[in-house]
């Protein structure tokens, strides 16, 4: 009897396991479905256990019931100790232990434990402690060798727990780089998804749940909710006209999620009919002012003045769609005709003699000035413009250092690199990291014409890195993100010498320590 338990356990398990990859998968009423499933197999697990320990406890090996009995409850309950007691109270090491009898980290233990540990490192400062404990968890992890997504996303989280706006900034590029890992746990990556959905949602930043790789970010429940959640916001502010999830699946996947309690008003948020007409694409649903407004009083206005009163509200533009909007307008109250004659007139008046472009000159100065400060604050994408004066003067703002600053900041990594071997590799992905980021915002504001004259010598210093980690230090899988990301690069640039190398590079096999993985 014990036998057909025994096997009617192991096929629940079995079933349990493929349920939850099955939600990791799907999102939609499938991950429900499987969800729910997974439940019901969970306590049919419980209820066989509890049969064996009890018929064990009959026996004369009743000390077998008891040892089988804790080890199953610690194995089940794990989950529930680390979500809702280790990790609220920042007990770190003690949530390493306990993870490393979590089933979800079955196929890398250690791993699991560590990235767990560095979750619970976030309320540790909260409560002021959790030093040591965060020295003790560098260690161990420094200890593991090889470099993917285990080690990047402990030292993200253990990043996050410093605290502060610039801590937190490193940490999201940290996290959002193990996109680029080919080394790929589950368990690991639906945790860290799971993070950065909830600082996410805190922020109201439904953009970044939405617009996101689904493939590399295996959805948690939490995390499938607020999702859900992003998605109905989207859509009532307008920003995305996309069907959302009806009502009933987002019930079903607020029931299925943890923090119930917590999570209620943004459920009500994203279940209320609230619908706001003309929001702006900024993601905070307030409508820009618009030219039509400016002249609902009826008053006449130049084109450089309806110019002038667009520019006094830049400050609050946070798409690049507005920003474009408002460059086109102000090149064309600047190329047009009864602007220089405004501006003539206005001159005569003054009792001044020559022409009035001088003014023009000024006034083109003054507008590039002010768009370039709004692109580069907020990281916009630079307006396209036709050849003229402001297109001229904006490209000079634009570009102006961020060529040489780029080209140097790769230069010096690559060096780095080459003359550190002994060092831990984190440290160069951190700058690898940073430096990735400032290529894209710098690429994104200066647009496809910087990014192509940037390129060559960011591609000469990462690919020099890329050889250096795999032939020398055996960093197969830090090694294959960093030519992943110069093949997206290259591709974007229309680099075809580029394009050649990096897809020889990608298709190399790389040894992970989740089986060799054929690119």
């Amino acid at each position: 009897m014990i036998g057909i338990i025994g096997r009617l356990l192991i096929f629940a398990h079995w079933l349990h396991v493929a349920a939850i990859n099955a939600r990791r998968k799907h999102r939609n009423w499938r991950a429900v479905g499987f969800g729910v499933l997974a439940g019901l197999f969970a306590g049919l697990r419980l209820a066989g256990v509890a049969f064996i320990v009890a018929a064990l406890w009959r026996t004369e090996v009743s000390w077998l019931g008891i040892t089988f009995a804790l080890a199953m409850a610690l194995r089940t309950l794990a989950p529930t100790l680390v979500r809702h007691i280790t990790v609220p109270q920042g007990a770190i090491r003690a949530t390493y232990v306990i993870s490393r009898f979590h089933k979800l980290g079955a196929n890398d233990a250690e791993g699991y434990a560590l990235v767990t540990a560095a979750w619970a490192a976030q309320h540790a400062s909260l409560v002021g402690r959790g030093g040591t404990g965060r020295d003790w968890l560098q260690r161990r992890c420094d200890a593991r060798g090889r470099l993917g997504d285990c080690e990047i996303a402990t030292h993200g989280l253990l990043a996050a727990s410093l605290g502060g706006a610039s801590s937190r900034e490193r940490a999201w590029q940290m996290l959002t780089s193990i996109e680029l890992s080919v080394e790929a746990h589950p368990a690991i990556r639906e945790l860290v998804g799971e993070y950065l959905a909830v600082a996410a949602a805190q922020r109201e930043d439904w953009l970044a749940l939405v617009d996101f790789p689904a493939d590399a970010w295996p959805a948690s429940p939490l995390r499938f909710l607020l999702e859900g959640v992003a998605a109905r916001c989207r859509w009532q502010t307008g920003l995305d006209s996309a069907t959302p999830p009806a009502p009933r699946e987002l019930w079903a996947r607020w029931l299925m999620a943890p923090y119930r309690r917590a999570t209620w008003p943004l459920l009500q948020l994203a279940l209320s009919d609230r619908t706001i007409h003309g929001a702006s694409n900024d993601g905070t649903g307030a409508a820009a002012p618009t030219v039509a407004a400016a002249s609902e009083a009826g008053v006449p206005q130049s084109p450089l003045q309806q110019a002038v009163q667009q520019l006094t509200h830049i400050e609050a533009v946070r798409s690049g769609a507005e920003l474009q909007r408002i460059a086109e307008l102000c090149n064309a109250a600047l190329t047009a005709p009864e602007t220089l004659a405004w501006l003539q007139a206005r001159h005569t008046v003054a009792g001044a003699n020559g022409s009035a472009q001088v003014y023009i000159t000024r006034i083109t100065a003054t507008i590039a000035d002010a768009i370039a400060i709004c692109a580069k604050t907020h990281a916009l994408q630079a307006p396209t413009l036709p050849s003229g004066a402001l297109a001229t003067e904006l490209a000079l703002r634009l570009r102006h250092g961020t060529l040489d600053s780029l080209e140097d900041d790769f230069g010096r990594w690559a060096e780095q690199c080459q003359h550190e071997g002994e060092a831990p590799l984190i440290a160069q992905w951190r700058t690898f990291v940073a430096l990735k980021h400032a290529y894209q915002s710098a690429t994104a504001i200066g647009g496809v014409s910087l990014q192509r004259l940037a390129f060559p010598k960011v591609f000469q210093a990462g690919n020099a890195v890329a050889v250096v980690w795999w032939n020398k230090r055996d960093e197969y899988v830090a090694s294959h993100a960093i030519s992943l990301w110069l093949l997206q690069e290259a591709l974007r640039v229309g680099d075809a010498q580029a394009i050649e190398v990096g897809r020889k590079n990608c298709a190399l096999a790389v040894a992970t320590r989740t089986g060799v993985v054929r690119g």
